[in-house]
C-alpha cells in the first residue's frame, strides 16, 4: 500500500465546517441532547478561543519554519515543523 491512501482530499478548513455545520444540525434535530447550565456561552467561547489560538499557534509555527501550510500538496514542503505548538509532539 502506497502512500497515496493517506493523502488529504479536503482542505482542513472545509472540515472543519462540515463538522460546526453538522454539530449545528444535531442541535437542530436532537434539541434533548442539548446540556444546558449556567455560563454555557462563556465555557463555549473560552474552548472557541483556545481552539483558535492552537491554530493559530501552529500557523506561526510554519511560517517561522517558511514552509507550506497546504497540507494537500505534501510535495512541497521545505522542512518538518517540531517548534512553537508542535514540540509537544514529536
Amino acid at each position: 500500500m502506497g502512500g497515496r491512501v493517506l493523502e488529504l482530499k479536503l482542505p482542513p478548513l472545509l472540515v472543519a465546517l462540515v463538522v460546526a455545520g453538522g454539530m449545528y444540525a444535531a442541535t437542530r434535530i436532537l434539541p434533548g441532547l442539548y446540556i444546558s447550565f449556567p455560563g454555557t456561552r462563556l465555557v463555549a467561547a473560552v474552548l472557541g478561543l483556545a481552539g483558535a489560538a492552537v491554530s493559530i499557534a501552529g500557523v506561526v509555527a510554519f511560517r517561522a519554519q517558511r514552509t507550506t501550510l497546504d497540507p494537500l500538496r505534501p510535495t512541497v514542503t521545505t522542512r518538518m515543523v517540531r517548534s512553537g505548538i508542535y514540540r509537544f509532539w514529536s
